[in-house]
């Protein structure tokens, strides 16, 4: 087959209808977003505007000559829109319809059947501006997590452009016996460019839709897997997490050893909250507690609730003097704090289980029975207080 204007243009407008054949039925059998039917319209479009040009002959010239670059603009105009929604954009994006309709208006007004190649290089500089216009678009407004393949977007869309001034310049410079359809290298090249722009953007936006369902199903998962790890109420880790995590640093403590402490807090007589003011206060007063503590530690200590009252931290590479200070100021903090409930100050003290490691030599519940034993006596020394 001779690669000659005319046979790209048919293969343009045949991959065109093609690819929004599929990319409809792709929309429908999966999860698409807003905008996605404008692009499957766009390439509609698009195949409409390069059959259109063997409308010569059959139609007014002026329709012939206009409407081909008129389909074009539209096919931009609506790839914009659908990123535009895509992309979940508050405002329209005023350039590319105000260019688009600026480029058939001047069509229109500079019309002369005798003179053609002048509203030609009208419509083709047009239609260039508009995808500089979209894909400036594409490059700048897509989402964060998609920003790569809306770069790739922008960048086909660009270079589009910058092929389609350039035809608009050769037309300016093209004598009245210029062929837009013969068989030469610019025009050659010229649909060329479209056939590959057809081909790029008609897998493209399927893909771009592709990646954003990927994106924020691993977002998703992410998302998922760290609430599996938070407490409910609190936001502190659960004790599940507190686990996991707790092992994985005496483990570290091992191999690198390092001093380490765990503490076992509980709330003093933590029912009375429920039973005297409701389980609405109770939780308030778990939130007051939970910021109390976290205030007091080091973003790399881990802590967690572990039960209903409880809750246990574990100090990195922290000596066991410096712990028990570390465990004073906590039970000192939460002592000085204190929620309303119905207008009644409500305030509880905590005590305390200290058990230390020097090396990360203990297991993790060597750790927790010995700061189980150390919260029992400090519950018997009578509460509010740290026992070691």
């Amino acid at each position: 087959m001779q690669l000659d204007p005319r046979t790209l243009a048919v293969y343009t407008t045949a991959i065109s209808l093609l690819l929004a054949v599929l990319g409809y039925f792709y929309g429908r059998s999966r999860r698409v977003y807003s905008g996605y039917q404008c692009w499957v319209a766009s390439l509609l479009c698009f195949a409409m505007a390069i059959s259109s040009i063997a409308l010569r002959g059959l139609v007014p010239a002026w329709l012939a000559m206009i409407g081909p670059t008129a389909l074009g603009l539209a096919s931009l105009v609506l790839i914009g829109e659908g990123h535009r929604r895509f992309s979940d954009m508050d405002t329209p994006r005023r350039v590319p319809v105000t260019l688009a309709l600026l480029t058939t208006v001047l069509m229109a007004l500079v019309y002369d059947p005798q003179q053609p190649f002048q509203h030609r290089s009208i419509g083709a500089a047009g239609v260039g501006m508009v995808s500089i216009a979209v894909g400036w678009q594409f490059a700048r407004h897509t989402p964060s997590a998609l920003a790569g393949a809306g770069l790739c977007c922008g960048l086909l869309l660009a270079v589009f452009g910058l092929i389609r001034v350039a035809r608009g310049g050769q037309f300016l410079l093209a004598d009245s016996g210029f062929d837009v359809l013969a068989p030469q290298l610019s025009s050659i090249l010229s649909y060329t460019a479209n056939a590959v722009f057809a081909t790029l953007w008609g897998f493209g936006f399927m893909f771009l839709s592709a990646a954003r369902v990927e994106t924020e199903l691993d977002a998703s998962r992410r998302a998922l897997r760290e609430l599996s790890r938070k407490d409910s109420l609190t936001g502190l880790l659960n004790r599940r997490a507190f686990f996991a995590d707790a092992r994985a640093e005496l483990e570290r403590a091992r191999r690198y050893p390092a001093p380490l402490a765990l503490l076992m807090i509980d709330i003093d007589n933590f029912k009375s909250v429920n039973d005297e003011h409701g389980h609405p206060a109770g939780d308030a007063l778990l939130l007051a507690v939970s910021a109390a503590l976290q205030a007091q530690l080091r973003d790399s200590d881990v802590l967690a609730r572990i039960g209903g009252e409880e809750f246990a931290a574990l100090l990195l590479q922290t000596p066991a003097d410096e712990a028990m200070r570390v465990a004073e100021r906590l039970r000192a903090a939460v002592a000085a704090t204190c929620i309303a409930a119905e207008g009644v100050p409500v305030a509880r003290t905590l005590s305390i289980g200290l058990a230390h490691d020097e090396a990360g030599k203990s297991s993790l519940e060597q750790l927790i029975r010995q700061s189980d034993a150390a919260l029992y006596r400090a519950k018997d020394a009578g509460r509010n207080r740290v026992s070691i």
